[in-house]
């Protein structure tokens, strides 16, 4: 796997590498976006400050994983059985930095630093 665009990450999640990305590559390029924060009733950046800060939920982890799944690529059943089948076996502060990083690069760029502003 390599990651072919500014907003997808390969990082290790399971059973080997896989790609994150929460811009969808078809209709709308921010319907995966919208699907997190109408699933949580809150707003892109309160997730990522949540994760941030260390006050995340565990569905929160678990679904910007599993949204970073299927826009990398991965089906919806591909993204739910990996989920199903790794996400407990791993410590969650894996998770967490796997999640912190799939969304710090839909907002701010890959590689890029977290402004501080958007840290606290």
């Amino acid at each position: 796997m390599s990651a072919p665009d500014e907003f997808t990450i390969t990082a290790h999640f399971g059973d080997g590498d896989k790609d994150f990305c929460l811009k969808s590559k078809t209709g709308d390029s921010l319907d995966l976006l919208r699907e997190l924060e109408r699933k949580f009733d809150a707003g892109i950046f309160v997730l990522f400050r949540q994760i941030y800060s260390g006050t995340y939920r565990l569905d929160v982890i678990r679904e910007v994983i599993r949204t970073g799944l299927i826009g990398g690529g991965a089906t919806t059943q591909e993204a739910a059985a990996l989920i199903k089948t790794y996400f407990d076996h791993e410590p969650l502060t894996q998770h967490a930095a796997l999640a912190l990083e799939v969304l710090a690069t839909i907002l701010f760029g890959k590689g890029e630093a977290v402004p501080a502003e958007f840290a606290t």
